[in-house]
This record gives structure tokens, sequence and C-alpha cells, in this order.
């Protein structure tokens, strides 16, 4: 028998990997959660292959449907630290004889940037604006080639827009 051990509480897990209990899928499943829903992490944590995991997935819809649900609060978890850690943590500050002499309140900015983002995409998202309307027009004496390569690297831009949501001549809002 193997024992390992986690923040909040031990596992166990038996030696014979090769029968799948309930019990041994809830404990894997509350290990996706507690690691903040990473599933390598929680496979590394329970003594599993990670690829053993998602072939047990693939086999047991009801496994599945747990796993998934661990994953998203698993996910909940992690984007209530960021939160957190986003609006400020209280930190204490020593003097050079080592007593505490206050507090300050330290925020994360990158991180309220982020969480923004996420919440509110269509307001907070990069923004990009492309203008191009009519048509090239080529002067006598100029080569041919240059509309086309100039038109394929408008297309290509367009292209790269529109797979960012943003649509080309529109300035994102």
């Amino acid at each position: 028998m193997r024992t390992t051990s986690t923040r909040t509480h031990a596992r166990v897990v038996v030696a014979n990997r090769t029968k799948h209990t309930p019990e041994k899928k809830a404990a894997f499943c509350d290990m996706i959660v507690e690691t903040g829903g990473n599933v390598t992490r929680a496979a590394k944590a329970m003594g599993l292959s990670r690829k053993h995991c998602y072939d047990l997935k693939d086999k047991d819809a009801a496994f599945s449907q747990m796993w998934d649900d661990a994953v998203e609060a698993g996910t909940e978890l992690l984007e209530a630290a960021a939160y957190k850690r986003a609006m400020g943590i209280e930190r204490d500050v020593f003097g050079r004889d080592g007593k505490k002499t206050g507090t300050i309140h330290e925020y994360n900015t990158t991180l309220t940037i982020f969480l923004l983002k996420g919440r509110r995409p269509e307001k907070y998202r990069e923004r990009t604006q492309v203008d191009y309307t009519g048509d090239l027009t080529v002067y006598e004496g100029q080569d041919k080639s240059a509309k086309d390569k100039l038109s394929n690297i408008l297309f290509r831009r367009a292209t790269r827009l529109s797979h960012k949501g943003v649509a080309p001549g529109s300035n994102g809002n």
C-alpha cells in the first residue's frame, strides 16, 4: 500500500491499480479540485499516469462527468485565488530590528487585467482596426505582382483578425 499526502488530507492508493473503484475515482477527482483543475498534477499525486487517467475517462461516462465537474471546481478555486490576489493582500512590514512597523496593501495589476479581459472580453480585449475599402490601382510602369503581394498581405491580416474576433473594418466595439 502506498500513501501520498496533500495539503488537506492523505490519500491511500492501493497497489493494485487495475481495479478502479468508485472510491479511487472520487479520490482522483478530489485531487483534480485540489490542484486547481490540473489533471497532470492530480495523476502524479495519485501515483497514476496521465494517459491512464484519460483512458479511464474515455471508457466511463459517469467518471468523465465527475472529472469535468472536478476540473470546473478546481478552476473556480484558482479563479478565487487569483481574484483575491488581484484585489490585494495585506503584508506586514518589518524594520531592521525585526519588529513589525506596519502593513501595506499590495495589488497585482497584471492579474486584475487578465481577470477583466476574461470576465468582459467585449470591453477589455485587445482592439485592432483595419480599414480597407476600394480597389488597388496599379499605375503604368508598376509591377503587377506588387498589387498581388499587397492584396495577399491585406487578406492574411484580415484573416488573422477575424480569428481573433475582430471584424475587418470595425473598430472592435
